[in-house]
């Protein structure tokens, strides 16, 4: 009976390992760091969001704090309070990064007050509001809407970053100074 219970072990270790399923550890309790969101994420179903960050529908606030975090091959499935999320990491959208790396990205063990500490309070504010204002920092648009899909945007130190407001159209936040100087047209 022991030896059968170990070759089941061995092989359901064997397929999450095939099926690429890895538990990051971030759950709550047990000694690990709470995890939170690292910045604004938006849904329209909890059981279906994209790594493109689309914004439409819904906003998990940048600081939400999570749990049972898990990444799989091609998803990652975290929970906020008793409901459970997935987000579809599209690789395509992503040049150069791999879905942990997203995941490492996404979620932090900083709450909110740690994400905006030095921030103003109109960048606060319009952070909790999901928009781009002018005069914002690079940092404070990064936890307002996350870094830009590597897709549309090559490098952080550009004046120039693209967003996806859903499937079909993108907008511009154009920095001077390393401060916002205009959002394009089609953005929040």
């Amino acid at each position: 009976m022991g030896a059968l219970l170990i070759r089941g072990l061995r092989a359901l270790t064997l397929a999450c390992l095939v099926a690429g399923c890895l538990s990051v550890g971030w759950a709550t309790g047990g000694g690990e760091d709470q995890k939170f969101t690292a910045y604004n994420f938006w849904y329209e179903q909890p059981e279906r969001l994209y790594s493109t960050g689309y914004q439409k529908g819904t906003m998990i606030p940048a600081g939400t704090a999570v749990t049972n975090v898990t990444i799989y091959s091609e998803t990652i499935a975290f929970r906020i309070d008793r409901e459970r999320y997935t987000i579809y990491f599209q690789p395509q959208h992503h040049r150069r990064l791999r879905i942990r790396a997203f995941a490492n990205r996404l979620f932090t063990t900083s709450y909110f007050e740690e994400l905006t500490r030095g921030f103003t309070a109109s960048e606060i504010e319009a952070i909790k509001e999901g928009r781009a204002r002018q005069g914002m920092s690079k940092e404070a648009v990064l936890v307002c809407f996350g870094p830009p899909p590597e897709v549309n945007n090559p490098s952080l130190e550009s004046d120039d970053w693209t967003y996806n407001f859903d499937r079909f159209r993108k907008y511009h936040i154009f920095f001077a100074d390393g401060k916002v100087s205009e959002v394009g047209r089609g953005g929040p």
